[in-house]
């Protein structure tokens, strides 16, 4: 694992912080500007979709996120020290983007 790519932040106290989000399975991390982003999916028990996760870290500690769930968003934004945000569906907003994940009516 190349894990000097990722060297300027606190790789321990990340995973630590993940951790503490048991029900997301963390699959993706990118980073840019001094930020580490890290990705995940929650699985949902009612259907077989997957909601999103993402972590904004600075210097190793939470400093955003953003979720699909609306279960887990009250929840995870306590344990992150966050503010919980919703989030919006796309063609709710963009009426001409054609390439949407449409709900199932």
């Amino acid at each position: 694992m190349k894990r000097w790519i990722f060297r300027l932040h606190n790789i321990s106290r990340i995973t630590k912080w993940l951790n503490k989000l048991p029900s997301v399975k963390w699959d993706r991390v990118s980073q840019k500007q001094g930020h580490l982003y890290v990705f995940g999916w929650i699985g949902r028990k009612k259907d077989s979709y997957k909601d999103f996760f993402a972590i904004d870290f600075k210097r190793g500690k939470p400093v955003d996120f953003c979720s699909s769930d609306t279960i887990y968003n009250l929840k995870y934004a306590r344990i992150l020290g966050l503010y919980s945000q919703k989030c919006w569906r796309v063609e709710n907003y963009f009426e001409d983007v054609k390439n949407v994940c449409k709900l199932e009516k």
